[in-house]
C-alpha cells in the first residue's frame, strides 16, 4: 500500500520505484532466456538501467550486482567469457556511482540538519572507527528496531513512517491489497522457478541495500554517537518486488484454463471493492 502513496507524490520515489521495477523485470527476463541467448548487448542494458537507478539512490547501486546470479547457461559464451565481463560492467557502473556521489554529496550540506549542526560524516565516521563498540549497535538497531518500526509502515496505507507518524489506516483496503498480493505470490510460481544460485543472490543485494542505506542514514542524518536512522518504509520499497524470487513455493498442479477464468473474476472483484470502498471513504458526499 506505502507504494501507492509514494507513486503520487512528486517525490523522486516514484523514479526509483519505476526504474527498479524495470531492473528487476529485465533480470528475470534474463533468467527466463533461452539457453545461450543473452549477449554483451542484454548486459549493457541491464547495467545503464542499474545505473539510472544508483544515480537517484546510490544504495541501488547494488541492483548491479544481480547481473552475477543469472545463470550462465543463459549467455551465448560460457562462463569463463562471461565473468570478465560482467565484473567489468559491475565496476564501470560502481565507478560512476562513486563519481556522482562526490558530485552530488556537497548538497547535503544544504539540508536542515546539516544547517543546524546536527548532522557531521566526518565525525560520525571517526566515532564508528573509534568506538568498535558501536558497530554492533548499529546492526542491532538496523535489525531489531528499524525493521519493526518499518513493518507499520507497510500495513499502512498513507503512512510513510514509523508508528508514531501521521498514517491513514484503512485497515479494510489493506487487508484486501494483501489478500491479493497472497493470491498473486501463492499462484505465480506455477510457472515460473529460479535457481538457488538466483534466489540466493537476489537475497544477498536486498541485504547490501538494507545495510547500505543504514549506514548511508548513520553518516548523513544520524547525530554523532547516535543511531536516530530516520528509516522510512518508502526507502526500500523496490526491495519488496525481489521477495517473490527469494521466497520457494512448492509449485501447484492447476487447470490453467480453469484457474485463469478464477483469477479474472478474482482480478475484477478485487478491483471493484478497491473502488467502490475509496469512493465511500474519501469521496462520500452526503
Amino acid at each position: 500500500p506505502i507504494s501507492m502513496y509514494q507513486a503520487s507524490s512528486s517525490s523522486i520515489d516514484c523514479m526509483i520505484i519505476g526504474l527498479s521495477i524495470l531492473s528487476i523485470s529485465y533480470f528475470i527476463y534474463m533468467c527466463r532466456a533461452q539457453d545461450n541467448s543473452l549477449t554483451i548487448k542484454n548486459i549493457a542494458v541491464f547495467s545503464i538501467i542499474c545505473l539510472l537507478l544508483g544515480l537517484c539512490k546510490l544504495p541501488y547501486l547494488a541492483f548491479v550486482i544481480l547481473l552475477l546470479f543469472v545463470p550462465s547457461k543463459k549467455f551465448e559464451k560460457d562462463k569463463k567469457h562471461n565473468l570478465p565481463i560482467l565484473l567489468l560492467s559491475i565496476a564501470i557502473v560502481a565507478v560512476i556511482g562513486i563519481l556522482w556521489s562526490k558530485y552530488s554529496a556537497p548538497t547535503l550540506l544544504h539540508s536542515w540538519r546539516s544547517s543546524h549542526n546536527l548532522i557531521n560524516s566526518t565525525m560520525q565516521f571517526n566515532h564508528v572507527i573509534h568506538h568498535p563498540s558501536s558497530i554492533s549497535k548499529f546492526f542491532y538497531n538496523i535489525v531489531f528496531i528499524e525493521i519493526p518500526n518499518m513493518m507499520t509502515g507497510v500495513f499502512s496505507f498513507f503512512g510513510a513512517h514509523q508508528f508514531h507518524h501521521y498514517a491513514d489506516r484503512y485497515h479494510f483496503i489493506t487487508a484486501i491489497l494483501l489478500i491479493y498480493l497472497a493470491f498473486v505470490l501463492w499462484a505465480y510460481p506455477r510457472n515460473v522457478k529460479f535457481e538457488l544460485k538466483t534466489k540466493l543472490g537476489s537475497l544477498f543485494t536486498v541485504i547490501v541495500i538494507y545495510v547500505g542505506t543504514c549506514f548511508i542514514q548513520l553518516l548523513t542524518w544520524a547525530s554523532v554517537g547516535y543511531f536516530n536512522l530516520g528509516i522510512s518504509t518508502r526507502y526500500f520499497i523496490p526491495l519488496f518486488c525481489l521477495f517473490p524470487i527469494v521466497i520457494w513455493f512448492k509449485k501447484i498442479p492447476f487447470d490453467a484454463v480453469k484457474f485463469d477464468r478464477y483469477a479474472m473474476v478474482f482480478m475484477i472483484a478485487f478491483m471493484a471493492v478497491f473502488i467502490i470502498s475509496f469512493a465511500t471513504k474519501y469521496y462520500w458526499v452526503i
